[in-house]
């Protein structure tokens, strides 16, 4: 049943759906130190997903610029090393949200124009919009435009959930094609 009353502005919808995933999964959090780092990134969580250590990470950029993005969730594969201090595991963290590309990587994309933006050449893109796009029109409110029932989080960090099971024959034989920026049909 869709909630009518409550409904999300796109950074609200992004941070109740980075919020849901804490509330389904136990999660370790790390609070970011880098200063270049945390303009856009603030925290970390480590979660335990079937097996395997997922870091999702939230970042917003507050600047405002040209830029056609500015907020959104990504996630990576992450190896914990059981030896090494808190502070060693947030300054590798560090490194590796430095030197990622957001884009591969990026589960849920916002932009400037509050679209939602699903990257289909990364990792994570193709396959949110395929799940995401038949459903959308149950989740966005018909009285306020770009707004979403709150109840699209929880759809949202379910279809997360869902795509980083190691056994999801989506990755199997995944590997990121050339990045066609022209290409409009990225988001719904």
């Amino acid at each position: 049943m869709i909630n009518e009353n409550k409904t999300l502005d796109l950074d609200e919808l992004i941070e109740e759906t980075y919020n849901k995933l804490s509330q389904k999964k136990i999660s370790t959090l790390i609070k970011l130190q880098n200063e270049d780092l945390t303009e856009i990134y603030k925290e970390v969580r480590l979660f335990d997903i079937y097996g395997k250590t997922w870091a999702i990470v939230k970042g917003k950029n507050s600047k405002q610029n040209d830029s056609l993005f500015n907020k959104g969730i990504f996630a990576f594969e992450f190896t914990k090393n059981e030896k090494e201090t808190k502070e060693q595991l947030k300054k590798r963290l560090e490194k590796k949200i430095e030197e990622d590309d957001f884009f591969p990587n990026s589960i849920i994309i916002g932009k400037n124009n509050e679209d939602i933006y699903f990257d289909r050449n990364g990792r994570f893109g193709n396959e949110m919009f395929m799940k995401t796009n038949p459903e959308i029109k149950k989740f966005t409110s018909k009285n306020l435009p770009k707004h979403y029932h709150s109840n699209f989080a929880d759809y949202l960090s379910n279809t997360i959930l869902k795509i980083l099971e190691p056994n999801n024959r989506y990755f199997e034989n995944f590997s990121l094609p050339k990045a066609n920026s022209k290409d409009k049909k990225n988001y719904i």
